[in-house]
């Protein structure tokens, strides 16, 4: 990912660059997640990086922003864990699920993350 977000930098020099940190690189514990999203922004000159989950990634979201890295949260589907949770499918439409990603949204949100990547959530009709 450090190569692939690196390629991506060099042809966008003036974009706002988040480079997504692979599965196993930041969940272990926030000494590993901070040393793996520093290096992950320093090689890859990413201004982000990107990790997926919600309430129980965040106190690793807040342990790398409070080191200076700014974090995207990623909750809904999670590609990199969707077969663990069920397989690739909108999120939100079973019995309490919707509740849990709002709680996650405001779980990495309190944690510091700069932005929260939505992803494959169920579209809701707005009442007129």
């Amino acid at each position: 990912m450090i190569m692939l977000t690196s390629a991506v930098r060099r042809g966008a020099t003036e974009k706002f660059i988040v480079g997504d940190m692979p599965k196993g690189s930041y969940e272990v514990n926030d000494g590993a997640a901070i040393s793996n999203a520093m290096r992950f922004a320093k090689e890859s000159r990413a201004d982000a990086v990107k990790l997926e989950g919600g309430i129980s990634m965040a106190e690793r979201i807040a342990a790398i922003t409070k080191s200076g890295i700014p974090v995207f949260g990623h909750i809904g589907l999670t590609p990199q864990s969707a077969v663990a949770s069920g397989g690739y499918r909108v999120i939100g439409r079973e019995s309490g699920e919707g509740q849990r990603v709002t709680e996650d949204a405001l779980a990495v949100q309190e944690a510091g993350a700069v932005a929260v990547l939505l992803e494959a959530l169920p579209q809701h009709s707005h009442r007129r």
